[in-house]
Formats: C-alpha cells, sequence, structure tokens
C-alpha cells in the first residue's frame, strides 16, 4: 500500500516536472516574448492528453500544439497579460497616496489582479478542451468563475499558496510552478468540465 502510494506521487510530481520543463523549452523557443503563451497552451493540452501517463509525453507532439497555438495564444496571453499590467501599475501608483480611502482601492485593485489571473488560467483550460472562439471562451471562463464561490476561493487559495511556496522555495519553482498550476486549474474544476461536457453531448 505504501509502496502504491509512493508511485502514485513520485509519477505526478515527475509529470508536473515534465510539464514544466516543456514549458520553459517552448517558452525559449519563442523568445520568451512570443514563447510564453503558446508554451502555457502547449501544456495544457499536454496534460489533457496524457494526465498521469508520463509515457505519452513527447516533443513531437508538444512542438505540433506549439505551432498550432502559436499566433493565436499569444493574442490571447498579451490580451490578459496587458489587462493584468494595467492592474499592477495602479496597484503600485496607489501606494504613493498616503490616504486613508486608498486602502479601499487598493483591496478592489487587488481582487482585480486575482480575478484577471483566475479568468486568465481558466479560459487558457476551456481552450484547451474546446473548441471556441475568444469571446466565448471568455464568457464560459466568467461563468465558470461565479458558478461556485467556495470552489473559486479554494482555487485561489491554492494559487497563492503556489506563489507563497515558490517564493520562499525557488528550486521548487524552478522545477514544479507551471506544472503544477496546470494540474490545479483541470483538478479543481473536473466536476464544471463533466457538467458542460453533459451540456454538449
Amino acid at each position: 500500500m505504501i509502496g502504491k502510494t509512493a508511485q502514485i506521487i513520485f509519477t505526478r510530481v515527475f509529470v508536473m516536472m515534465i510539464l514544466n520543463f516543456y514549458f520553459f523549452v517552448f517558452s525559449v523557443m519563442g523568445l520568451l516574448i512570443l514563447g510564453v503563451g503558446p508554451a502555457l497552451q502547449t501544456v495544457n493540452e499536454l496534460f489533457l492528453d496524457h494526465h498521469w501517463h508520463w509515457q505519452g509525453y513527447r516533443f513531437k507532439q508538444g512542438w505540433h500544439y506549439y505551432r498550432q497555438y502559436f499566433v493565436k495564444a499569444n493574442c490571447h496571453f498579451w490580451l490578459f497579460a496587458g489587462m493584468l499590467g494595467a492592474l499592477l501599475y495602479n496597484l503600485y501608483l496607489s501606494t504613493q497616496i498616503n490616504q486613508p480611502w486608498i486602502l479601499m482601492i487598493q483591496f478592489v485593485l487587488l481582487m482585480g489582479i486575482m480575478m484577471t489571473v483566475a479568468i486568465s488560467l481558466l479560459f487558457m483550460a476551456i481552450q484547451a478542451r474546446y473548441a471556441i472562439n475568444l469571446k466565448h471562451g471568455i464568457v464560459l471562463a466568467f461563468a465558470q468563475f461565479f458558478d461556485h464561490p467556495l470552489q473559486i476561493l479554494r482555487f485561489i487559495f491554492g494559487i497563492v499558496t503556489m506563489v507563497i511556496v515558490c517564493m520562499l522555495w525557488p528550486g521548487l519553482g524552478l522545477f514544479l510552478s507551471v506544472g503544477a498550476v496546470i494540474v490545479w486549474t483541470n483538478w479543481s474544476f473536473q466536476k464544471w468540465y463533466q457538467r458542460v461536457d453533459a451540456m454538449f453531448s
């Protein structure tokens, strides 16, 4: 029993390491600026195809997804990155104002930042699952975000925990960060995806 549990844990950690490795490889291939978006979409697609079957992960298949989604994934990534950058910049500006009322503005900005990150991750997972355009993908991501408050709070708490862990132990961030986020995003909403699949079937 202990041996089987250890094998499961090892396999899942190894899969997250593979996802992380592919993410960095494809990001560098796009010189980071044009590589991060397609790389994120690629590892999402690979995880949905193979889940915990590490033997199925192949660079050739990843390269196929990378080329297929290169333009579209870049457009989507920079759309969300631009929104996130604007919110972060406004949060930075708000720290220069020493007034009590600014705390409410900072709270709203922080909520907006967390919501933007969550919506972008959900949108990316939806794009990997369904053949859907930008408008409908964003609508579905918003519906997913507001569907179950406790579920989304758990999801955001998990993401924040990963960020804190990676800040405390950078080595984990290097080997597991992106893979863990991809797995967490897909695992957290399994029942929701099942409901959507049932509606489409």
